[in-house]
């Protein structure tokens, strides 16, 4: 009798080091990653309508075209 109290608290220690370990794990991952951030712009609306219908001809949304324009943009003047 008492062996399987003892196997049931080891059962139960376990049980808790391994939920612990994967909050562990959350958290570390959560603070590995970045934050993104938005932005806000003001278009006139005739740019605004042909980016539109540009990025709809190739498939792509506004804001994939805006971060791959800003990621060229860095490229091109990062020291």
């Amino acid at each position: 009798m008492g062996d399987l109290i003892k196997k049931n608290k080891f059962k139960e220690r376990e049980n808790n080091l391994i939920i612990e370990e994967k909050s562990v794990v959350k958290k570390i991952a959560k603070n590995k990653v970045p934050k993104n951030k938005m932005i806000s712009a003001s278009v006139n609306a005739e740019n605004y309508d042909n980016f539109t219908k540009i990025n709809k001809a190739r498939g792509m949304s506004n804001n994939s075209a805006l971060n791959m324009l800003i990621a060229d943009y860095i490229n091109k003047n990062q020291e």
